[in-house]
């Protein structure tokens, strides 16, 4: 996976978000209270997010690796050096308090198109650790791209970059899923769920499990496995 790519590891009903990230239909996925309250915060419309060649230890169960189409473009789709939601719930410390409006200033001046995070991202990352690796591996930087940010004592939330895309224009960013990385019974069990539950057509689902059957890799670890993915795109 190269440095255009991204990624976002599931967490609770993950069988249905993965549902709604491989055909699209990412309208119907309900986000939580926690993510809608951020939204609002910095001035946000509702959206999906990935962590940017990085797979977080909190989303254990299952992690899906995208890549972005070379060329997609539009205000609709940006990428940040941080969490948004972390920045917004406080996990993120700062300099100095910042009100809601200074967290949508914050926000605004570190966020860039699908084109332009590219080389803002590997100048930091050549600047902030003694190899890329690190990074994805979730090593501390030495620096971070927004002057704002405090980095003694904050998790990867505070680094680890983040795209997201609204959710109504959504299906105008191509996204390929590359892998999906889930535990041991992982696949059985969505394709249990997928034959079962699902609450899409017969086409639908034939269509889906060619394509997870394509993409799954059961791992003891998936964030590891993701991550050791990432790693080996980059030689």
């Amino acid at each position: 996976m190269d440095s255009d790519s991204t990624e976002l590891g599931t967490a609770d009903s993950w069988q249905q978000l993965l549902l709604h990230k491989l055909t699209g239909s990412v309208l119907e996925h309900v986000s939580s209270a926690g993510t809608l309250k951020s939204e609002r915060a910095l001035g946000l419309g509702e959206s999906v997010y990935f962590y940017v060649n990085a797979a977080h230890p909190k989303y254990g169960h299952s992690v899906i690796l995208f890549r972005a189409d070379r060329g997609a473009r539009g205000r609709f789709a940006r990428v940040s050096p941080f969490d948004t939601g972390g920045l917004a719930q406080g996990h993120i410390r700062l300099t100095a308090p910042l009100g809601e409006m200074g967290l949508r200033e914050l926000l605004l001046r570190n966020s860039w198109d699908l084109e332009e995070y590219k080389l803002a991202w590997w100048s930091w990352v050549s600047r902030a650790f003694t190899r890329p690796d690190f990074y994805v591996l979730e090593h501390r930087p030495a620096v971070h791209p927004a002057a704002e940010v405090v980095l003694e004592s904050c998790s990867s939330q505070a680094w680890y970059w983040e795209l997201r895309i609204l959710k109504s224009r959504y299906s105008e960013v191509s996204l390929k899923a590359q892998r999906v990385f889930v535990a041991p019974g992982g696949r059985r069990r969505f394709l249990h769920w997928l034959n079962s539950y699902a609450p899409v057509g017969d086409n639908t689902v034939r269509r889906m499990q060619s394509e997870f059957l394509r993409v799954v890799v059961e791992s003891k670890n998936p964030v590891r496995a993701a991550r050791q993915y990432v790693i080996d795109g980059k030689r």
